[in-house]
């Protein structure tokens, strides 16, 4: 008998490009949504996915925010670790590992470009989300090349996902913006600070 997330993330699949249902709120006009069911839990381990093209970065961008969440008293595990390609092969390789794990949330970045620019093929989403994503899909989602700008009035824009095992859809989203002009060590440091402040002011964590 399939688990929830077994049956979820075999839904995603065929939904795709679906229109996201049911209600929903704003958290940031433009920048933030959460799901109108949403209540604030108790997760028993979060994975961490940077969506970024350069392998250190990711890992340290994954890294920064596994490692605060775990001080923080939130069970978290960077995914590089975590999910390997042969894990990936197949979703039932990939439902099987995580459900080991007691995975039951997943927090993901993206990378949306400076206050300057704009990452290729990323369009900032205003309001509700309008995909169907699921969390193995997540995985199979584009990476993005993250623009290291040094620039002292330049700020990195990232877009923080959350998923989990009650729905398909994209629980909670905000747009972060980070200072990169202190080098990438403190810039991802500064990115999982804010990335948890935000999800503990809008009542996820």
């Amino acid at each position: 008998m399939r688990t929830l997330i077994s049956s979820l993330l075999l839904l995603s699949l065929s939904c795709l490009m679906m229109n996201c249902a049911g209600p929903t709120k704003m958290t940031t006009p433009g920048l933030g949504y959460t799901a109108g069911d949403y209540t604030k839990q108790k997760y028993k381990h979060v994975l961490v996915l940077s969506r970024v093209k350069d392998p250190i970065v990711r890992q340290k961008m994954e890294n920064a925010l596994a490692d605060l969440l775990n001080r923080s008293g939130i069970k978290a595990s960077a995914s590089y670790k975590i999910v390997s390609a042969e894990d990936m092969t197949s979703q039932e390789k990939f439902v099987a590992k995580i459900e080991n794990l007691g995975i039951d949330g997943l927090i993901a970045y993206t990378f949306y470009g400076t206050t300057q620019t704009q990452a290729n093929d990323v369009a900032t989403i205003n309001g509700a989300p309008v995909t169907s994503i699921g969390i193995f899909n997540v995985f199979l989602s584009p990476s993005y090349s993250f623009d290291l700008n040094t620039q002292l009035n330049s700020s990195s824009r990232v877009r923080t996902e959350l998923y989990n095992k009650s729905s398909k859809d994209v629980r909670w989203y905000r747009v972060v913006e980070v200072e990169m002009n202190n080098g990438v060590d403190i810039g991802c440091d500064q990115l999982a600070g804010r990335t948890l402040m935000v999800m503990k002011q809008d009542g996820i964590l």
